[in-house]
């Protein structure tokens, strides 16, 4: 458990779903509080999201979600400066590959491709990590590059990392 939050929270990526708004300070100084990072962090979070921990590094606030429904964790890194979002990881619980590859390249491929949206696959690879399999694709579109780590046999989504350009 704590493996798999650290690697939730170690994974830098961004939003699918867009590009959140800039949250900014009363003053206009762009100074985001913690409060602020976690209503722009909730936003990419399922409804079910519960928080477990804001903490801020440095210039980042990381916000930290679990939903039980999803069974994933979502790591959100907010500009402590700006409120815009740098990044969004999820990884999902009990996250293993497998033994065998069922889908094809194509099928991992549209996968992805319904859940980032119209982009560009720049790779897709099988890979073996503990002697389990599992494809990695990395895709791009205007706003943002992505991993995708996809499992190869039920084609559930083990972890993605999308970075807001």
């Amino acid at each position: 458990m704590k493996k798999l939050i650290r690697t939730a929270a170690a994974l830098a990526a961004m939003a699918v779903l867009g590009t959140p708004g800039t949250a900014l300070a009363a003053d206009g100084n762009h100074k985001v509080t913690k409060e602020m990072a976690k209503q722009e962090a909730e936003k990419l979070v399922p409804e079910d999201g519960a928080l477990q921990y804001t903490e801020k590094h440095e210039d980042t606030y990381e916000v930290l979600y679990y939903s039980a429904s999803q069974e994933e964790y979502y790591t959100v890194r907010v500009c402590a400066d700006t409120g815009k979002v740098e990044s969004l990881a999820t990884a999902l619980l009990n996250s293993q590959g497998s033994k065998e590859a069922v889908l094809s390249e194509e099928e991992i491929k549209q996968i992805v491709m319904e859940d980032a949206g119209e982009v560009t696959v720049d790779s897709i690879a099988l890979d073996t990590e503990d002697g389990r399999k599992q494809y990695d694709v990395f895709c791009s579109r205007d706003n943002f590059q992505a991993l995708y780590r996809v499992h190869p046999e039920s084609g559930k989504i083990l972890e993605r990392v999308i970075v807001y350009l």
